[in-house]
């Protein structure tokens, strides 16, 4: 839903570019895909499919390493929870990440598209191609893309904050397992 001249005046001036702010209707809603969970955990607005992205800064700076940048920045994938203390592509084989306020469910990975190749402080396309490096080592013929980081839900609601520097203890699906430990 538009908000209207006035808003758009205000957010135009305040960016100094033609803007408009909008919301999604109340009464609207829209369900992740059916792997997601049950329907009362599986909801978003705005965001592609699911309401979080989580990556390890473990598993960028491998692929910065793979890539010859070093210093990627893990901005470039948009995650909205950056983990740390876990071994690069650790993230796949966690089903949940708990704290005292919240329990994240992981609940499929997240497959890459173009946007990694676009600076996010300019917005402006750049040599470096990470998803076409991850299509070499990280390609899922099940979601037929290349893939880093994992779609999450929120187990619990309401009053939940997360804040930086929060420890979670995380649990581990068993299905992928290779000899006990997570596949790569």
């Amino acid at each position: 839903i538009d908000e209207g001249p006035v808003a758009a005046r205000w957010i135009t001036a305040l960016l100094d570019h033609p803007a408009r702010i909008v919301r999604f209707a109340p009464q609207a809603s829209r369900g992740c895909p059916s792997e997601g969970g049950p329907a009362e955990l599986a909801r978003v607005r705005f965001a592609d499919a699911f309401p979080l992205l989580v990556l390890s800064s473990a598993s960028v700076d491998d692929l910065g390493r793979r890539l010859g940048q070093p210093s990627l920045e893990w901005l470039r994938f948009r995650p909205n929870l950056l983990i740390e203390g876990l071994e690069p592509y650790e993230e796949d084989s966690i089903s949940i990440l708990r704290t005292d306020a919240v329990g994240l469910r992981l609940v499929r990975p997240c497959t890459r598209c173009s946007v990694p190749s676009v600076d996010p402080a300019t917005g402006e396309p750049t040599s470096v191609d990470p998803t076409a490096a991850l299509l070499g080592y990280r390609f899922d013929p099940r979601l037929q893309g290349a893939i880093l980081g994992m779609n999450a839900l929120v187990e619990r609601e309401g009053l939940s904050i997360l804040t930086v520097g929060d420890t979670f203890a995380p649990e581990y699906r068993w299905d992928d397992l290779e000899d006990g430990k997570p596949s790569p």
